[in-house]
């Protein structure tokens, strides 16, 4: 797999740190997830589902492959036991910011200090530096000052927030990417280490170009459509109109594509009114009137049949699907892109990686089981650790998850660094504030 041997030490909560990792996981990476006692904030955010205990299913999506260990890093052992994680890993990527380590005592160049070949790549809201750089801020803020979300939405309207957490999950996709060029350009000796910022706010207005292009050359403010092309400065159609069973999503700006659509629907004596022959110029002026004739037409027409008239004339136009189509739907099946986990009987579809590669034969590490980790106090819950045996879901394997809980791999983890039945004992006696 093409990041076998690559070792990452996550400390990181909610979405983008554990989807960066997760990414790289994934791809072959041996990912160790540092959580405090009462775990990562994602395992208390729904949707939820049924297993040997209570668990978001977000949680488990972004974080199943992962080695899960429970520490306090702001305890004395704690941090001997993170800085020799530290000196064992190659990237660390993280979501605290900078401010919180040298806070606890463990500002980056300490970290670098103990491993002088380490990758850090942090995510956080605004970036650790620059006027902002202390702010606090969830995805909606970070979207709100980006300048994205006025751009969404009805004129005459509030404008709409992006769903589905997008500003994180960008942001991981960005951390990710950023991690392994940032570890390749220190194993190729052009850097000792690097630091990585990858700051929310800077990914989402990155998103905005055209609009800023347009303020910026023309001083020239575009506004919400709605369902139109942003600003109307694209040809039409850029819409989404109502066919027989699904809305169906309509853009033709390339040249001449008008021209094909009206012919796919059989030329129609309106088609050709001089006011409809410049596309830019039914976007400006005639938009509502163009669009009740095509929807006149698309009304009539089932989804399969949209399709087949896509394919056929070569022209943009698709039914909007919910989840259910997105599922079964054969193109995602053709590139394997989804994957099925088992966990307390109970089988899922979760999302896996969003490219493809002809070195990676399916994204999940194949391990035997193992006996099961002792509890302890200092590492509440150590449950027992179950390898995964994974499958991807349409090459006849099935990975099955026995457990996810906090800390499920801390003894593992402690003895790989060296430590004994005995030193572990010494450790929790002498901070029983250690994270499990």
């Amino acid at each position: 797999m093409l990041l076998k041997g690559i070792k990452i030490l996550e400390f990181g909560c909610f979405i983008s740190a554990p989807f960066a990792s997760k990414l790289l996981a994934d791809m072959g990476a041996d990912v160790t997830k540092i959580e405090p006692s009462n775990g990562d904030s994602l395992r208390g955010i729904g949707p939820f589902i049924n297993g040997p205990q209570r668990l978001s299913g977000l949680f488990l999506s972004l974080n199943h492959g992962k080695k899960l260990l429970c520490l306090n890093v702001e305890s004395s052992p704690g941090r001997e036991i993170f800085l020799k994680l530290v000196s064992r890993s190659d990237i660390l990527i993280e979501n605290y910011g900078e401010s919180y380590w040298e806070k606890i005592g463990l500002p980056w160049s300490q970290i670098k200090m103990e491993n002088r070949n380490i990758v850090i790549v942090s995510l956080t809201p605004f970036g650790n530096k620059g006027p902002y750089s202390k702010y606090h801020g969830q995805e909606i803020n970070v979207n709100a000052l980006s300048g994205i979300v006025d751009c969404i939405g009805f004129p005459d309207r509030k404008p709409i927030n992006i769903p589905f957490h997008q500003a994180f999950f960008q942001q991981g996709l960005n951390g990710a990417a950023a991690a392994v060029f940032a570890h390749l350009s220190v194993m190729n000796g052009k850097d000792r280490s690097a630091v990585v910022d990858i700051s929310a706010f800077d990914v989402m207005s990155s998103y905005v170009t055209t609009h800023n292009l347009i303020y910026s050359t023309r001083d020239i403010f575009m506004k919400r459509e709605g369902r139109r092309a942003a600003g109307s400065a694209g040809a039409y159609p850029f819409t989404i109109l109502q066919g027989k069973e699904s809305p169906i999503a309509i853009m033709c700006p390339a040249v001449g594509e008008f021209k094909i659509l009206t012919e796919a629907m059989g030329s129609p004596e309106w088609s050709k009114d001089p006011r409809y022959q410049n596309p830019s110029e039914i976007s400006r002026h005639y938009a509502d009137e163009v669009d009740a004739h095509v929807e006149e037409w698309i009304s009539k027409l089932s989804d399969k049949e949209i399709e087949e008239i896509s394919l056929k004339f070569g022209i943009p136009l698709y039914p909007i699907r919910n989840v259910d189509r997105i599922l079964e739907d054969e193109q995602y099946g053709y590139r394997k892109y989804f994957k099925e986990i088992s966990y307390g009987g109970n089988s899922y579809t979760i999302p896996g990686l969003p490219f493809s590669c002809s070195d990676i034969d399916g994204p999940f590490k194949q391990d035997s089981d193992r006996a099961e980790a002792e509890e302890f106090a200092g590492f509440y819950p150590c449950s027992a650790v179950a390898e995964l045996l994974a499958r991807h879901m349409h090459a006849g394997r099935i990975e099955t998850i026995t457990d996810i809980s906090i800390g499920k791999d801390s003894v593992e983890i402690l003895k790989d660094l060296g430590n004994t039945e005995s030193s572990i004992d010494e450790f929790r006696r002498h901070d029983d504030k250690v994270h499990p």
